[in-house]
């Protein structure tokens, strides 16, 4: 029985490899042509879904659509948190702004604060500070044009 056994399952193990193979295309043998072979492979990938399946494949497909940004309110918003900072950690911060994007922010913070910072910069620093801002208080905003 041992023997048999020994014999059988050696030989059923490359048979279905063998055909295996064969079924799949890999080995070619005069008996399978390779539509059959492809009619095969394409039948086995054809999987149908359900159809709420298919509903959510489309639903996802959809962009998701980016934040748009409000920078003035963004400006607003980083003033009102400078307005609580004391004037020197503010002075130290500033550092790494560049001056016209700095006046945008102190156009909106509260003058006295703004005066007081202004006060213990550099002269040249403050007096560059001060015509940004200048430049900010005179641009219309596009909705003031409107008549």
């Amino acid at each position: 029985m041992k023997k048999v056994l020994m014999i059988l399952v050696p030989i059923l193990l490359l048979g279905a490899v063998g055909a295996g193979l064969v079924m799949s295309g890999i080995v070619k043998t005069p008996w399978t042509s390779k539509k059959k072979v492809s009619a095969k492979i394409a039948d086995t990938k054809k999987i149908t879904l359900p159809k709420q399946a298919e509903a959510a494949r489309v639903v996802a497909k959809k962009p998701v659509p980016r934040p748009t940004m409000d920078p003035a309110l963004g400006t607003a918003k980083i003033a009102k948190v400078w307005n609580e900072v004391p004037s020197d950690k503010l002075i130290a911060m500033w550092s790494q702004w560049k001056d016209p994007e700095l006046a945008v922010v102190l156009a909106k913070m509260d003058s006295d604060k703004v005066s007081e910072i202004l006060g213990k910069l550099d002269p040249i620093r403050a007096s560059a500070l001060s015509r940004a801002m200048q430049k900010q208080a005179s641009i219309i905003a596009p909705e003031s044009t409107k008549s």
